[in-house]
C-alpha cells in the first residue's frame, strides 16, 4: 500500500433520527485511483460515534453551536450538519 499523500475530509448531514441525508468526501478522487480499499464505511462509523458525543451533550447545553468539540451545528428538527 502506497502513502497517502493528499487530505481528505468528510462531509454529511445527518436527519433527525440519525438518518443520512447527505454525504460527500472532499476532495471528489476516483475511486480507482484511491491507494486504498473503500472505507466509506468507517467515515460513517467515525461520524456516528461523535454525533453520539454531540447527542449527550445536546441534553444539557441549550446552544445550536457546538463547536467545542467538533464543527456542528444543529439546526430545527434536531438535524446536523
Amino acid at each position: 500500500m502506497g502513502m497517502i499523500t493528499g487530505r481528505e475530509y468528510y462531509f454529511v448531514i445527518v436527519g433527525h433520527n440519525g438518518q443520512l441525508t447527505f454525504e460527500m468526501e472532499f476532495p471528489v478522487v476516483d475511486a480507482k485511483k484511491r491507494p486504498y480499499s473503500n472505507i466509506r464505511h468507517l467515515n460513517q462509523f467515525i461520524a456516528h460515534a461523535a454525533l453520539d458525543i454531540i447527542d449527550e451533550q445536546m441534553l444539557t447545553n441549550p446552544q445550536m453551536y457546538l463547536k467545542v468539540y467538533i464543527n456542528l451545528s444543529v439546526i430545527s428538527g434536531n438535524n446536523k450538519l
